[in-house]
């Protein structure tokens, strides 16, 4: 299966988890969470995404995990819009894409119960100042495996319940 249809769960709205992984998906239809009112798993991973242009806050607001890793994801188009609304959301992988730059802080200050980010294994070789600034539920961040030289001053602040940091094999 390559594409989804934008109505693909239209009427399940007691689904509570949805599996895509393994699927050669190469894009989502900007909608097709419009009805998953109850939703708090997805995994979208080890597909061919290169772009997600879906707005997750579009009927997710129960999301809690969402798995984007193994994909062929560059950056996160307008982060902000992205996952506003999402404030449940606990866990996100977007390990082994080909991200360059961390994503916005704008996405850590709409995700406001992250506490888990995977970010490992991708081609991110900077980090801005205020990456980490809305991430005050953050407690895991993996940056491993990245092309990482060089950290900010005040990379870790507004990070304080974050427990775990795991920075291995950077260049």
């Amino acid at each position: 299966m390559t594409l989804l249809h934008a109505n693909f769960i239209e009427g399940a709205t007691a689904l509570i988890e949805v599996d895509l992984a393994y699927n050669e998906l190469t894009s989502l239809p900007a909608s097709f969470l419009a009805s998953a009112i109850s939703l708090t798993k997805l995994d979208l991973s080890h597909n061919n995404i290169a772009e997600v242009s879906v707005a997750f806050s579009d009927g997710a607001g129960s999301l809690l995990f969402l798995d984007l890793s193994h994909n062929d994801i560059a950056e996160l188009q307008d982060s902000e819009s992205l996952f506003a609304g999402v404030t449940s959301l606990t866990k996100l992988d977007l390990s082994s894409n080909d991200l360059v730059h961390t994503p916005p802080a704008t996405l850590l200050s709409n995700a406001i119960s992250l506490s888990y980010l995977d970010l490992s294994g991708n081609d991110i070789t900077g980090i801005s100042e205020s990456f980490l600034g809305g991430a005050a539920s953050l407690l895991y961040l993996d940056l491993s495996s990245n092309d990482l030289i060089k950290l900010p001053v005040a990379f870790l602040d507004g990070a304080t319940s974050l427990t775990e940091l795991d920075l291995e094999s950077n260049d």
